[in-house]
């Protein structure tokens, strides 16, 4: 009887957990793998250019709105105060501090 006692709320106890486990691990696997695929990329010489485009692709438009007006057309001219502001945009996505 205890023994059926304690499989029971084990088995109560593990169904929930195991059934929110994959929600919160998937996501959680792909962050992680986004910043350590840029991370990688940085110390490979990774440049705020090509951040700040990786911005304008990854980002939703309301944050780069907020970067500039016009961030495509400043990053276009090569505005570098927009552009260093997109890419710490796009490393703030991934968890990694301006350095």
């Amino acid at each position: 009887m205890l023994q059926a006692a304690i499989a029971l709320g084990i088995g109560v106890a593990a169904l929930p957990i195991l059934l929110t486990l994959p929600v919160w691990l998937l996501p959680r696997l792909r962050f992680i793998s986004r910043a350590t695929r840029t991370r990688a990329q940085l110390r490979a010489g990774l440049d705020t250019d090509l951040l700040a485009l990786r911005a304008l692709t990854h980002q939703k438009v309301a944050a780069i709105a907020k970067v500039d007006p016009d961030a495509l057309g400043a990053w276009r001219r090569g505005d570098p105060a927009v552009t260093q502001r997109l890419a710490g945009l796009e490393l703030r996505s991934v968890g990694i501090r301006m350095p």
